[in-house]
C-alpha cells in the first residue's frame, strides 16, 4: 500500500474504523503511531496542540483534524468513488454522513458517555433502566453490517457483512414491518 500519511486515533474509535476502511479500499498505507490518549508523545502535541484525535498528517505536511473531515479528504484523493459522480450524489453522501454524525454519532456518545461513567456517575445498581437501555442498543446495533469488502472486514470486528448500501433502505417501512412481526431475516436487514 502506497503511504499517504500518518492517523493518530484509537483503533476503537469509530471515526477511526471509518478513516482505516477509506485508507484500505483505496490501497492507502496509514502509518498508526503507539501512543495514548492520556500520555500524548512530544510530536503530536507540537503538530495538533489541541490534541483531538483522530488526526491526519499528510506525507506532504498537510494536517487536519475531524473524522469526516479525513475521511472525505481520503476519498477525494483516491480513486474509488465513496463521494459521488456528480454534484447531486455528493450532496447526498454529505446529507448522510451528517445524519449520522449528528443524530445517531452524537446520541449513542452520550449514552456510552453515561455507561462508562464520562457524564455521568452510573449507578451500579441493577434498574429497569439499564433493560431498557440495553434493548436499545442491541436493537440500535445487533444488525449492524458495513460491507463484504475484505479490506476492510479487519477495522469492524465483525463476521456479518453485506453488500447493501444503508442509505438505500427505507427506516420507516423496516420498523413498520419489524412491528407487525416479520423477522429481521424475513425482511432483509
Amino acid at each position: 500500500m502506497a503511504p499517504v500519511g500518518t492517523l493518530w486515533g484509537r483503533p476503537g474509535q469509530r471515526q477511526t474504523k471509518v478513516i482505516l476502511s477509506v485508507a484500505a479500499l483505496n490501497g492507502f498505507g496509514l502509518a498508526q503511531p503507539e501512543w495514548s490518549f492520556y500520555n500524548k508523545p512530544a510530536e503530536f502535541t507540537a503538530k495538533f496542540p489541541y490534541g483531538k484525535i483522530p488526526t491526519f498528517e499528510g506525507t506532504d505536511g498537510f494536517k487536519l483534524s475531524e473524522g469526516a473531515a479525513i475521511a472525505r479528504y481520503l476519498s477525494s484523493i483516491g480513486t474509488v468513488d465513496l463521494l459521488g459522480s456528480n454534484v447531486q450524489e455528493v450532496a447526498l453522501v454529505d446529507q448522510w454522513m451528517r445524519f449520522a454524525e449528528q443524530e445517531i454519532g452524537i446520541p449513542a456518545g452520550i449514552i456510552m458517555g453515561t455507561i462508562y461513567g464520562y457524564l455521568a456517575p452510573f449507578n451500579l445498581e441493577l434498574t429497569l433502566a439499564d433493560f431498557v437501555l440495553a434493548g436499545v442498543i442491541f436493537g440500535a446495533t445487533c444488525d449492524a453490517r458495513v460491507t463484504s469488502d475484505e479490506k476492510v472486514k479487519q477495522y469492524w470486528g465483525t463476521e456479518q457483512f453485506v453488500d447493501v448500501r444503508i442509505t438505500e433502505s427505507k427506516p420507516h417501512e423496516l420498523i413498520t414491518r419489524m412491528y407487525d412481526g416479520e423477522s429481521r431475516e424475513n425482511i432483509g436487514g
